[in-house]
């Protein structure tokens, strides 16, 4: 050990971060609204909430993923089926069945890669906001922090605050 230079501090972001902290993971916090549900005085509630969760397992097992089904993904079908008369995405499709010609030449085109359009929004929208110094009070210690150590060793340059927040470091 004489002579190494010492690896100085490390973070580590990622699924389950909180964890330790006694915060549910986001597959724990299924269940932990499922028993919410459970006391609630209408039934249909939970009923419902298992319809869709047993939707997405099936859409999941069918696409080869075998993971259990996470808050946020529950969250976000609930949003859309919620949002369904409020949103175009509904006209999209004839008897579920989508109606976009165009788009389906192009996922052709594109048939290796998945989310082709979707890849080249998000480039869009994160080379407009990196354009300017985005100002988040919350995250100045963290900044502060990684100012005061460098060098820190970033395995990645993109931090997931929260589901719509990001922080990239140079």
């Amino acid at each position: 050990m004489v002579g190494e230079q010492s690896p100085g501090i490390m973070l580590f972001f990622g699924a389950g971060a909180s964890r330790d902290a006694g915060v549910s993971t986001v597959t724990e916090l299924v269940e932990d609204f499922k028993n919410i549900l459970k006391n609630q005085s209408d039934p249909l509630l939970l009923k419902c909430v298992e319809e869709i969760l047993t939707i997405i397992k099936s859409w999941k097992q069918e696409t080869g993923n075998d993971s259990d089904v996470d808050i946020e993904e529950l969250l976000d079908v609930i949003e859309k089926i919620e949002d369904r008369n409020n949103s175009p995405f509904s006209y999209c499709f004839i008897d579920n069945k989508l109606k976009l010609p165009t788009y389906l030449e192009l996922e052709a085109k594109h048939a290796n890669e998945k989310t082709f359009l979707s890849d080249m929004l998000k480039r869009s929208i994160a080379k407009s906001i990196a354009k300017r110094e985005i100002d988040v009070q919350y995250l100045h210690p963290l900044k502060q922090f990684i100012s005061l150590s460098k060098p820190l060793n970033i395995f990645s340059t993109t931090i997931f605050v929260s589901s719509d927040s990001v922080l990239r470091i140079p």
